[in-house]
């Protein structure tokens, strides 16, 4: 039987070397089947615009190569057997390829497979499905609060994407994610600072004041982890050291929370 949630909107993503600008979309939850469902957030920055209407989430974008958008599932705990599948339909003007992530807070499937999907323009919805079975070893403790869309990554795109029907199945339980009683919200900055940006040894990290963040992840422009690093409770200014041991090259520097992720590019060279 389906689970349905509704949605709790926050869109957050990379901006230049510079910290993130937030918006926050708020959604209405007075469905009685619905109140004991999990919290369900997006993430995207300003070069992605994000409307819902009929459990259709339609999503404009102008982007940057390696920009994407991330939905958060808080407190989805899956039985995880033998199956893992992340099933959406998709509908575009234009073919183009979309590559899903998950990952836990600890581990990112981006690790051992990368799934991409091409999509085909004909103006209707298709039906794409994203098979994980195969490292269900490595989430054995059924979290997945974030799972990550990558429109062509690699390469600039503009353009609309459409999404509805998202669903979760373990071949044991099937869990939907609904797009629901979406309400206008406002603009919050929030701000993660990198300095010196590009680096050579290492670079300073400075993180907003009252933060919950607890985990440092830098991983290179395929979505592979380099480096992962707790971050103590009430920390704001860490080092990150040894940076000359890491290959020349662009990297996404993202720090991790229950409730949000800040994500800005770091140049190593």
């Amino acid at each position: 039987m389906l689970k349905k949630t509704t949605l709790l909107f926050l869109f957050l993503l990379p901006v230049w070397f510079g910290g993130t600008i937030v918006t926050k979309v708020q959604a209405q939850n007075n469905s009685p089947i619905l109140q004991n469902s999990p919290v369900v957030a997006w993430y995207g920055n300003e070069n992605f615009n994000f409307q819902a209407s009929n459990d259709v989430l339609k999503v404009s974008m102008d982007k940057n190569p390696f920009e994407g958008f991330t939905l958060q599932l808080a407190d989805l705990d899956l039985d995880l057997q033998d199956e893992l599948l992340v099933t959406v339909k998709i509908k575009t003007a234009a073919q183009i390829d979309m590559r899903v992530d998950l990952h836990n807070g600890m581990y990112s499937t981006s690790n051992d497979i990368d799934i991409v999907q091409t999509v085909v323009s004909n103006e209707k919805f298709a039906t794409i499905t994203y098979d994980f079975s195969s490292i269900i070893d490595q989430l054995q403790d059924g979290e997945i609060p974030y799972m990550l869309f990558y429109v062509n990554p690699g390469f600039n795109y503009k353009g609309e994407v459409y999404l509805k029907d998202l669903s979760i199945s373990t071949g044991e339980e099937d869990v939907a994610v609904g797009i629901d009683d979406v309400v206008n919200g406002s603009a919050i900055t929030t701000k993660l600072s990198v300095f010196p940006n590009p680096a050579s040894n290492f670079t300073n990290i400075q993180l907003p004041e009252n933060h919950s963040y607890n985990e440092l992840v830098l991983q290179d422009i395929t979505g592979k982890t380099i480096l992962r690093q707790d971050i103590p409770k009430a920390l704001t200014n860490m080092q990150l050291k040894n940076l000359g041991s890491i290959d020349k090259g662009l990297y996404m520097l993202s720090v991790y929370g229950e409730a949000e992720v800040l994500t800005t590019k770091l140049s190593i060279y």
